[in-house]
């Protein structure tokens, strides 16, 4: 699934979290987190979700998905 890459990208960094610690939680490596990020590479079901649910302490975040 694709997420506006912006909108993550801009919620990691108001948040102060780099792209490590973002990998981290998702458990995948830096690198992988970088191209998901950019949008070079879609998130799968699992990230998506692991993605929500840690961004979920943040009410007033907005992320859009198309599909």
């Amino acid at each position: 699934m694709r997420v506006k890459e912006k909108i993550v990208r801009d919620a990691r960094l108001k948040k102060e979290f780099s792209q490590d610690h973002m990998a981290h939680v998702l458990n995948i490596s830096q690198s992988k987190y970088s191209r998901l990020e950019k949008g070079e590479i879609s998130f799968n079901i699992d990230e998506l979700s692991k993605l929500l649910d840690y961004l979920e302490k943040f009410p007033n975040l907005r992320i859009v998905i198309s599909t």
